[in-house]
């Protein structure tokens, strides 16, 4: 059994095995009933099971690294049981499966962010709460941002990728929305991923309903199942 195997029913929601495989990521378990991968350095745990009992008879195997990441509610209640964490995000995963690149926008420049935009990113981006700051510093230094320029040189918005590979970290700067700049900066990470051969996806909270519309408007499917990160 593979991963591309055991996911044949859902490519969406197999997005994230695959590109944490494509990344050198440890195959713990993959069987016809569940699957687990590792990743270290960061020690994510990725977790996915078809049913309770099969949750249940393979949980003991999660490593203790005290980030993991869930499909599905029961599956992530067994998890967070067997590993002593609480539930954290509860996301839609969408992924990218159209085999044509999208179209870039026109009068819109984007590039990867060097160092000089470190402390603009780590200002405006605060989804991982107290750590965002570093967190964005750490992914500016790895070449994981892109940013979206005006042709007179204004950064207004950015987007990158995260440790596990999802597109994320979307921020466009409060005078530059309602411009198309998400649309832009989103087409040209997923052009970006695919000439690297990687899997574009990306993970959307629950409620988000501004990324959730922008998602289905550059064609991404969605998962059958949510993903729940435990810490």
């Amino acid at each position: 059994m593979t991963i591309q195997e055991y996911f044949a029913g859902d490519l969406a929601g197999g997005a994230d095995f695959l590109e944490l495989e494509r990344r050198g990521a440890q195959t713990v378990l993959c069987e016809e009933n569940a699957v687990i991968l590792y990743m270290p350095p960061d020690g994510t745990v990725l977790f996915a099971a078809k049913n309770e009992d099969a949750a249940r008879k393979t949980a003991r195997l999660l490593p203790r690294t005290g980030i993991a990441s869930v499909h599905g509610e029961v599956c992530a209640q067994i998890a967070a049981e067997a590993l002593g964490l609480k539930g954290g995000a509860r996301c839609y995963q969408a992924r990218y499966l159209l085999p044509e690149l999208p179209e870039m926008t026109a009068g819109i420049e984007v590039r990867i962010l060097d160092e000089q935009y470190i402390e603009t990113a780590a200002r405006h981006y605060k989804g991982v709460g107290e750590d965002s700051g570093a967190y964005m510093r750490e992914r500016v230094k790895a070449g994981a941002l892109l940013g979206a320029f005006f042709l007179n040189g204004i950064l207004a918005g950015f987007i990158g990728t995260h440790h596990e590979g999802s597109m994320g970290m979307l921020e466009i700067f409060p005078e530059y929305r309602r411009l198309g700049l998400g649309y832009a900066l989103e087409s040209a990470l997923i052009r970006r991923l695919m000439e690297q051969g990687a899997i574009p996806y990306c993970q959307v909270y629950e409620g988000n309903e501004a990324s959730l519309r922008l998602q289905r408007k550059l064609g991404l499917t969605f998962s059958d199942e949510f993903v729940y990160w435990l810490s």
